[in-house]
């Protein structure tokens, strides 16, 4: 019985139906989204002709979420499933194990990997559990840059139009749609009409953007003309910053500002005083104006070090409901953009004589 067992698995697997099986009383296909932002991403592309459900809230540690019973339930009927993957949501398959769901397992129809293809930052060239919650894909936080999130977008239409074809053309369009509103918020107007769309992505990807802006262009940088997001964040270019967790260099590539070091001496282990010690000498080499902490954690540790090196800190979401009234992915970037310069104008003014 137990060599027959995967056969039969495979078997039952392969004669269920791809779609269809828990539409609600509306008749709209139950999509599962691992996390805050890929439901709103999913939302965006998927509109009125889908029902998302989120498994983690968005103030907690994406890594580490606990695979309830309430979560299996949500899992049990859904007709698909949306993960960032990166090996980032690993507790995921505790959830779709427990839930009874053939259709969600790994390498069905029904689970969507939004990180395929999207280029990655801090890929390890070594493994070793001694470095705490390493990923040996890279860096797994890649909506925290606008140019990917918009990757993560396609992805996500692409899983949709392959598992819902009658409905192919609203999801172009709504993606479409999203991507225009992306660029427009990310890049502003005038910069996209002078430098297009096409280029100014692949700049991103390439971590050439800001090198690019640099250029002149009728005597004048081209960052004079850039607008949206990119105008916003002038403050921060060129600035160098601490991060409390590995979280934050697709969002510190998009926007130009430089991590020189990070508070946690390896992903997920608490340091000890001696890596502490490097930090602060580091952050007053630097002169570091600050820390940037997701919300989740704890403030304890990150204001000691930023006591000490004479500098700030700010907590910031890193999911969409991360904070109150953050709903969209243009409200999560407007918020942590928000924060960080409301924080080192703070420190500017708490440093003015």
């Amino acid at each position: 019985m137990r060599s027959t067992l995967p056969f039969l698995l495979s078997l039952t697997f392969a004669l269920l139906p791809a779609v269809g099986h828990a539409a609600d009383e509306d008749g709209k296909p139950q999509i599962l989204a691992t996390l805050p932002t890929v439901g709103a991403l999913l939302r965006e592309v998927g509109g009125d002709a889908i029902e998302v459900s989120v498994l983690a809230r968005g103030d907690e540690d994406p890594h580490f979420v606990q695979a309830t019973p309430r979560l299996m339930r949500q899992a049990r009927d859904a007709d698909a499933l949306f993960e960032v993957g990166m090996r980032l949501e690993l507790w995921v398959d505790n959830v779709t194990g427990g839930a009874g769901n053939p259709r969600l397992q790994r390498g069905m129809p029904g689970r969507v990997v939004l990180s395929d293809g999207v280029p990655p930052l801090e890929v390890p060239t070594r493994i070793d559990a001694a470095q705490g919650d390493i990923h040996p894909q890279g860096n797994p936080h890649i909506w925290l840059d606008p140019v990917r999130a918009k990757l993560m977008a396609r992805n996500a239409a692409a899983g949709l139009q392959k598992l819902f074809p009658e409905q192919a053309a609203l999801f172009a369009a709504n993606l479409a749609d999203f991507e225009g509103r992306l660029d427009r918020a990310f890049y502003g107007e005038a910069l996209l009409k002078t430098v297009g769309a096409r280029k100014l992505d692949r700049a991103v990807l390439s971590g050439r953007l800001h090198d690019l802006l640099d250029r002149e262009f009728k005597g004048k940088p081209l960052r004079a003309l850039a607008g949206g997001w990119l105008k916003q964040a002038e403050p921060l270019a060129g600035r160098d910053l601490v991060e409390f967790h590995k979280v934050w260099a697709y969002f510190a590539s998009a926007f130009g500002f430089t991590l020189v070091g990070t508070v946690e001496a390896y992903p997920g282990i608490r340091p000890g005083p001696g890596h502490l010690e490097k930090v602060v000498a580091l952050m007053k080499a630097k002169s570091v104006p600050l820390i940037l902490v997701d919300n989740f954690y704890l403030e304890d540790l990150p204001r000691h070090v930023a006591g000490k090196a004479g500098a700030g800190f700010v907590m910031l979401p890193d999911q969409v409901g991360g904070e109150k009234d953050l709903e969209t992915y243009f409200q999560l970037i407007d918020r942590i953009l928000s924060h960080i310069l409301g924080a080192l104008e703070a420190g500017k003014a708490a440093n003015t004589p």
